[in-house]
């Protein structure tokens, strides 16, 4: 009987104390979504354009080009000019729903790009990529120039390193802030934002 009756008078208290209660639970904190979340970093990018359709070769676009979407929206994309000879860099912001302007990221000194662009992230702002040039490189010869690439933040400013004479990188991956490229015969190269390039 006293068990029931102590629930009872607790059912009829209820009402009164959960706005205390919650009251107590927002002054303290409590059910903040970004509790230990870095703060945002800020974006320097300027979003004033739409994503740029030229190709180096528009029949085959998705062999010269590499879109990745990033898990907080933003979106980047690397592509061969037109004329073949440099690698170009657009991102996209989904609040401005607009791309920046095409950076030149690499004007190679080979005039021909290679098939496919590899382009992984580490889902927390680490971007990296392969891309490679050489002389009749797009119609199956061997890469004369292999580029590792990798940005972090905003986007606005890229690390290149550029290899000749190699075969290109193989294998890419990025995790923990950390991005690897490896190659056939055992090279690697690693990058973060600390230390930059090491090999």
């Amino acid at each position: 009987m006293r068990e029931t009756r102590r629930g009872a008078g607790a059912l009829l208290l209820a009402p009164l104390l959960v706005p205390v209660l919650l009251a107590s639970l927002v002054a303290c904190g409590a059910g903040r979504s970004d509790e230990g979340s870095p703060p945002a970093q800020d974006d320097t990018s300027v979003y004033d354009d739409v994503r740029a359709t030229a190709s180096f070769d528009r029949r085959f676009r998705e062999d010269y080009e590499a879109l990745l979407e990033l898990p907080d929206g933003r979106a980047v994309l690397l592509r061969y000019a037109p004329g073949g000879g440099s690698l170009l860099e657009q991102h996209y912001s989904p609040q401005d729903d607009a791309w920046t302007s095409p950076q030149v990221l690499v004007e190679s000194t080979e005039p021909d790009p290679c098939q496919g662009i590899d382009l992984t992230t580490d889902g927390d702002g680490l971007v990296a990529a392969v891309a490679d040039f050489g002389l009749y490189c797009y119609d199956g010869e061997p890469p004369q120039q292999s580029l590792a690439l990798a940005s972090d933040g905003d986007l606005t400013e890229w690390d290149v390193d550029s290899t000749e004479g190699f075969d290109g990188w193989t294998d890419l991956a990025a995790v923990d802030g950390t991005a690897t490229w490896r190659g056939g015969q055992g090279e690697r190269l690693t990058w973060n934002a600390a230390d930059g390039f090491g090999r």
